[in-house]
C-alpha cells in the first residue's frame, strides 16, 4: 500500500511498485494521495464524505482479510 503519496514523483512510485512486486509482494489497488484534506480529517466529521482514499483502501483491505479468513 502506498500512502500519502505525491503525484508529481510519479516515477518514484512506479519504481516502488515494481520493487514491491519483483518481490512476489501482493499490491493494493487503492492510493491513498498527499492531500490537504487528509491532515484535516483530525477536525471533520469523516462518518460521510470523501475520506481521500481512505475508505476505498479500507474495503480493499477488509476483502482481503475476509477471503484469506472466511
Amino acid at each position: 500500500m502506498l500512502c500519502h503519496w505525491d503525484k508529481r514523483a510519479t516515477k518514484t512510485c512506479e519504481a516502488i511498485q515494481e520493487a514491491i512486486e519483483d518481490q512476489g509482494l501482493p499490491v493494493f489497488d487503492s492510493e491513498v494521495p498527499n492531500k490537504q484534506q487528509v491532515q484535516n480529517f483530525w477536525f471533520a466529521d469523516t462518518r460521510t464524505g470523501d475520506l481521500g482514499g481512505y475508505q476505498d483502501l479500507f474495503t480493499e483491505l477488509s476483502q482481503t482479510l475476509k477471503a484469506l479468513n472466511p
